[in-house]
């Protein structure tokens, strides 16, 4: 009941201030799902495996100090039904920091806020690129609300792949979701590795 009831309402959550009694309601059912697993202060793993039945086959990591683009970007990935770990963490320096310490690991996606405090997503993802883990099967999605070329070419010039302007509804950020976990990444074109609904 909490899982369908919580996705109804992010279904209808649009950024506003007017719908803060709405992610109020959003996070407390997250919260409270039993999906959910704190593994230490900051550090969240979801799998649905247990919805799934079959062990994940793709590991994905949510690296934002925004609770709340954190929670709709797990939840949108959640509702692609596939067989997904899943780590949140709340910093740059926590992501490279249990990075090291998982270093069995190989994460197959990363979502990267490029505005973090202290270390920020810039650092994040050329740090990243130099540690053996994340070889040539990781795919790191720079994230954030900036949409300025500037800023694009900079993430991509310290080794992002991706770059995705946050969306401002639920409905497109599950296109987000679809277009990195579905795309042909050797046959994607430079101007294919940008997702901005504000240029369509």
């Amino acid at each position: 009941m909490f899982l369908g009831l919580r996705s109804l309402i992010l279904k209808n959550y649009k950024p506003a201030g007017e719908n803060s009694l709405i992610l109020g309601i959003c996070r407390w059912l997250w919260r409270t799902s039993r999906l959910r697993g704190c593994l230490d202060e900051g550090f969240m793993l979801t799998t649905n495996q247990q919805i799934m039945g079959e062990d994940p086959k793709k590991i994905i990591c949510l690296a934002d100090d925004d609770e709340d683009d954190r929670m709709l970007l797990h939840e949108a990935l959640l509702e692609l039904g596939q067989p997904f770990k899943i780590f949140e963490l709340c910093s740059a320096q926590q992501l490279i920091d249990h990075s090291c310490k998982l270093g069995e690991w190989s994460a197959d996606f990363i979502f990267v806020d490029l505005y973090m405090p202290g270390m920020d997503g810039f650092e994040c993802i050329e740090r990243l690129k130099s540690m053996a883990f994340s070889g040539g099967g990781t795919r790191i999605i720079a994230y954030s609300i900036d949409g300025s070329q500037e800023t694009m070419r900079k993430a991509f010039a310290v080794g992002a792949d991706f770059y995705a302007v946050k969306p401002s509804s639920y409905a497109d950020l599950r296109t987000l979701v679809r277009t990195v976990m579905q795309a042909s990444w050797e046959d994607l074109e430079p101007g294919q590795r940008i997702f901005d609904m504000r240029r369509l």
